[in-house]
């Protein structure tokens, strides 16, 4: 797509993509925590921020696949932990689970 599309149309189709993903994202949370109107605000902010730092690791051409792992790794992390700090014990023990029930998911062989 990159090929296709001017510099300026394909930062326009990133920053949709990126505004999708959060959506995404937070629309899970929202269903599956309840948040308040204060505590969407805050955890948007931290998947932009989270979103803006992936695409910034992703850009970077290291060639050591295992050492971007552990980046963003160390990063999902750190997110996590973000999220957890806005949310009550009882909403981050759930999210914790709605974690561990996604990681399962990946981790199963597809069929």
């Amino acid at each position: 797509i990159q090929k296709i599309l001017t510099p300026e149309q394909y930062k326009k189709y990133q920053n949709l993509q990126q505004n999708q993903r959060i959506d995404s994202r937070l629309d899970m949370l929202v269903k599956g925590l309840e948040l308040t109107d204060e505590q969407k605000t805050k955890i948007r902010g931290i998947l932009e921020r989270n979103d803006e730092m992936m695409r910034e690791l992703m850009s970077q051409s290291s060639d050591d696949r295992n050492e971007r792992f552990s980046a963003m790794r160390t990063m999902r992390e750190k997110t996590d932990k973000a999220i957890e700090d806005v949310l009550t014990e009882s909403q981050a023990k759930k999210y914790r689970d709605m974690q561990e029930q996604q990681r399962s998911r990946m981790r199963r062989p597809r069929e």
